[in-house]
């Protein structure tokens, strides 16, 4: 790959499908990888070339309920797959390309989505999969005496949460309560990496929750949330951010995630600009020096995709 004049992996666009996936096949990494790219050209206010026809699978009501119910349920003593991963990453990515296509929350396509689509995936999400009991989303299980489980996974509540309306979103006495609950826990059924440990990332996401659904808590649980965040953050900037402004995240796959997760935490709790501070009056006057420690690791390391892009984009205007 080394010799060669381009290398393989590479961003350009596809033409055939608009896609920014050359090294997979599997529809829903491509869909994926795509969505990704595309948020990073948003930041530089750059459109596709192309239109993102790789979306064409899923283009009518019909289309998505189809494809997703071909995933919600899991039959492993069947099939021998477990569809979690698929669905939960789709989902994410279907949200945000058909709920922020033409918004606010600008991520061009150039494609023509019908017009049935945003109504039916959100009936999909509120009437269909939410569990009332817990006000979770997840992957659902058939066992072999042919009844279904339900799970409560904190990933795939978090992505359905974070890229929706939040006024709009059902049950949130009961997704604050669950998240609460869940503390011990191995993720994604609980706070947890590998049951035992703390991630920035595990963290982002659980944040990203309580803030949405703080006017939803009750004064106790607002203790408890605040409580929580502080020895979170705590982790992050005593163990996970090292001298040199990189952060030690061994279960993160690439160096970049490792930035995207410590600096999407850092910006969900408010530690680099009040506005975002919903959990607590204290300042943190060493987050400047902090900011320009992360920023200048990532701008050495000339790391350009588009999870390290997205760090600089937050360090560059959360003031």
């Amino acid at each position: 790959m080394l010799a060669l004049n381009a290398d393989p992996h590479g961003r350009e666009q596809n033409q055939a499908d608009g896609s920014f996936a050359p090294c997979c096949n599997a529809w829903w990494l491509r869909m994926d990888m795509t969505c990704d790219e595309l948020i990073t050209m948003s930041f530089r206010w750059q459109e596709p070339k192309y239109p993102v026809k790789l979306l064409e699978k899923i283009n009518s009501p019909d289309k998505l309920r189809a494809y997703l119910d071909s995933l919600l349920i899991s039959d492993i003593p069947k099939t021998g797959i477990n569809n979690a991963l698929e669905l939960n990453m789709a989902m994410a990515d279907l949200e945000r390309f058909i709920l922020w296509d033409g918004t606010l929350r600008e991520l061009s396509t150039k494609f023509d989505f019908n017009r049935g689509l945003k109504q039916a995936l959100l009936d999909y999400e509120d009437k269909k999969w939410q569990d009332p009991n817990t006000g979770m989303w997840g992957a659902w299980y058939r066992t072999r005496d042919g009844s279904i489980v339900k799970t409560a996974d904190l990933s795939t509540t978090f992505h359905l949460v974070s890229y929706r309306d939040a006024k709009d979103v059902k049950h949130w006495p009961e997704i604050i309560r669950t998240t609460l609950a869940m503390r011990n826990g191995r993720f994604p059924f609980g706070w947890l990496e590998e049951g035992k440990y703390m991630s920035n990332h595990h963290n982002m996401d659980i944040v990203k929750l309580w803030s949405l659904g703080w006017p939803h808590a009750t004064a106790e649980q607002r203790q408890q949330i605040a409580a929580a965040i502080s020895e979170m953050l705590d982790f992050c900037l005593k163990q996970s951010l090292q001298p040199d402004g990189s952060f030690k995240s061994p279960e993160e796959d690439t160096l970049s995630s490792a930035f995207y997760f410590g600096v999407g935490f850092l910006h969900e709790v408010g530690y680099f600009s009040k506005f975002y501070r919903f959990w607590t009056s204290r300042t943190f006057p060493e987050a400047p020096q902090v900011r320009e420690r992360i920023r200048n690791r990532i701008t050495k390391l000339r790391l350009d995709d588009s999870e390290a892009q997205w760090a600089l984009g937050i360090l560059r205007f959360d003031r």
